[in-house]
């Protein structure tokens, strides 16, 4: 079932502001994390988890505005911004590191449900990960889809920018995207390849 999301409340009284800054400077590791599955087909310049995860949200912003109105914007931008912040601590997984699905999503689990338990009153967002993971809800189905679709808008610039041939990410996609009007954008987003 897929979490509400709670009004923020302010930091317990005895919650050390020193602990708060280091959590948050902690979440800055983002910015330097780099989607290895770009490194690993030679993309120079790829982007960083933090860029990926900002342009999730965006696009789900928008496009939910396009298709799914009736979606929880919050609820819906939590997920897009925190589905990937468990790589501060596993990094960047990719299918050619050889670990199986089953081991990703435990480690990935235990970070997320580790990182949002160092301060009180983060634990809902353990849920919303979970959530997302699990495509519980509509919120959290849309968001995975947009993630998938985010990925091959990256690798066609990518295709554009650097001249090369992404086709394993547009498979990925292919395979991931469920939602009727993303795929219809991701076919889309491959006939443009040929342009």
């Amino acid at each position: 079932m897929c979490p509400e999301p709670e009004n923020p409340a302010p930091a317990p009284p005895h919650e050390s502001p020193d602990g708060i800054v280091d959590f948050l400077v902690s979440l800055y590791a983002l910015k330097r994390i780099k989607r290895r599955g770009w490194e690993q087909h030679s993309i120079a310049d790829g982007e960083s988890v933090a860029e990926h995860s900002y342009f999730v949200a965006l696009l789900s912003l928008l496009l939910a505005d396009i298709f799914e109105p009736a979606l929880d914007r919050r609820k819906l931008l939590t997920m897009a911004l925190i589905h990937d912040v468990v790589e501060i601590d596993t990094g960047d997984i990719t299918p050619l590191d050889n670990i199986d699905s089953q081991t990703k999503y435990n480690n990935e689990t235990t970070a997320a449900h580790s990182l949002f338990s160092q301060l009180p009153g983060l634990q809902k967002y353990a849920a919303l990960w979970d959530s997302f993971e699990s495509e519980d809800c509509p919120e959290a189905e849309f968001a995975k889809n947009v993630d998938k679709l985010e990925m091959a808008l990256q690798a066609l610039v990518y295709e554009r920018t650097d001249n090369c041939t992404l086709e394993t990410f547009f498979k990925s996609a292919r395979k991931g995207i469920t939602k009727k009007t993303l795929k219809d954008l991701l076919d889309i987003v491959e006939q443009k390849r040929a342009k």
